[in-house]
């Protein structure tokens, strides 16, 4: 981990990767303009060779969440597309190991709430299930980040 976090702060000082941001001891990019749908937003950061953020332990969580914006929600890359309760990292295609849920969620709100996102609510962003289909600023980290 130390050798891929060493080339990233090459890239980051030659420009290569100016898009990037460290935040504690990874790289992200956090959109804070374009609101997409969710499967929009994995595809944008595919597009700059990244995938939606995967949170694994409260560390990352705590260091991701002082960068956000207040009253601004945003896509991550857990869903339970594929069974109902089953969280799944759509990074690694794994079982999400790593979750921090507003109170009563997640709750699959009129049984069409599959993708997660750092909802702000009460003063403070945790995740929170919601429709995929609804536009929402995202986070995006390094492929090499998995």
């Amino acid at each position: 981990m130390d050798i891929i976090n060493n080339l990233l702060s090459i890239f980051v000082a030659y420009g290569i990767l100016d898009r990037w941001q460290r935040i504690g001891s990874k790289y992200y990019y956090i959109e804070r303009l374009e609101e997409v749908a969710w499967y929009e937003a994995l595809s944008k950061c595919q597009a700059i060779g990244g995938h939606l953020l995967s949170i694994k332990n409260q560390e990352e969580f705590d260091a991701i969440k002082c960068e956000l914006d207040r009253e601004k929600h945003y896509w991550i890359d857990i869903n339970d597309l594929t069974k109902e309760g089953e969280f799944i990292s759509g990074a690694t295609g794994q079982k999400a190991t790593y979750f921090n849920w507003h109170q009563t969620e997640p709750n699959n709100k009129n049984g069409n709430e599959n993708c997660v996102e750092l909802y702000y609510h009460n003063d403070k962003h945790l995740m929170n299930d919601d429709n995929c289909q609804e536009k929402e600023l995202f986070i995006c980290e390094p492929n090499d980040q998995v």
